[in-house]
């Protein structure tokens, strides 16, 4: 079940804070809180106003883009987990925060750019295309756009969710240990983007 993740990237494409989204289907902060880190899901009737305000289905909302058994096979599934993996080991080569560090962090002229590449990564998110996503989460992040730093760590942690059930427990950890190199060059993009914008940390 993908709820988490996709109700999370749903809120960050429009924009909503946790706030928001708790005053809109009336549930505490908390509530949106635990939904988003897959601690509880709401009922089967809130589940219905999300994806209704969303303008999506539940199927979508709850599993991510909608298959019948007949249009995806096992094989296909697995096919396509590693080529995302073969992806996202490509991108590993590359330091997100040296990206980051190149630009011109003082005057981001291209804060369109930024807001294209987060809506692209989005887009292929939704689609369940991790490897393009990441690419386009990493070109927001690297021009500067933090909302992007969460969702590349929702990938990641989708990805890792998958390989745990696979025979290769050493994948599984090897992609733990990608993510929590990702996350330490997200903090240090997060940090150097607080300082510029003057957020005391």
């Amino acid at each position: 079940m993908n709820f988490y993740r996709n109700f999370s990237m749903m809120r960050k494409k429009e924009g909503f804070t946790q706030e928001k989204m708790a005053e809109i289907f009336g549930v505490s902060r908390g509530a949106v809180a635990k939904w988003e880190s897959g601690e509880c899901i709401p009922n089967i009737e809130l589940v219905c106003r999300i994806a209704e305000y969303f303008n999506i289905t539940v199927d979508e909302l709850v599993l991510g883009k909608k298959y019948t058994h007949s249009e995806i096979t096992l094989e296909q599934v697995s096919t396509k987990l590693d080529e995302i993996l073969c992806e996202v080991k490509k991108n590993n080569n590359s330091n997100l925060y040296k990206v980051y560090c190149s630009y011109n962090v003082e005057t981001f002229e291209d804060e369109d750019l930024a807001d294209a590449y987060f809506s692209w990564g989005c887009e292929e998110a939704e689609k369940g295309n991790y490897d393009k996503a990441l690419k386009y989460f990493e070109e927001a992040v690297a021009r500067g756009d933090i909302r992007s730093v969460d969702l590349i760590i929702d990938i990641y942690r989708e990805i890792t969710d998958l390989l745990k059930n696979q025979e290769n427990i050493n994948l599984y950890w090897e992609y733990k240990l990608q993510m929590a190199r990702k996350m330490q060059e997200c903090g240090k993009i997060l940090e150097d983007e607080m300082k510029r914008r003057g957020v005391p940390c």
